[in-house]
């Protein structure tokens, strides 16, 4: 089990690793900060989810793609750089 798991995780963690090398001179401090932002609340409405804090879950799982937006409102508004 363990062992059959070791290439696809230094696949999926080393692509990781190598497009945040890739992305480190075009994503500022701002950007990431956002990104980690947005992050959080993706985190908050999954704890929200385990809690059963609302009759109808959070559907937390939809808004995954919102972590790329970041990047793009802030370049729309000048401040990427």
């Amino acid at each position: 089990g363990v062992l059959f798991s070791v290439l696809p995780v230094l696949l999926y963690e080393g692509g990781i690793v190598l497009l945040s090398g890739a992305l480190s001179g075009v994503l500022s401090t701002l950007v990431i900060g956002e990104m980690s932002a947005v992050g959080g609340v993706l985190i908050l409405a999954l704890g929200i989810n385990m809690l059963g804090m609302r009759k109808q879950p959070l559907p937390a799982g939809n808004m995954l793609p919102a972590i790329f937006l970041p990047p793009v409102y802030l370049a729309l508004l000048g401040n990427l750089a």
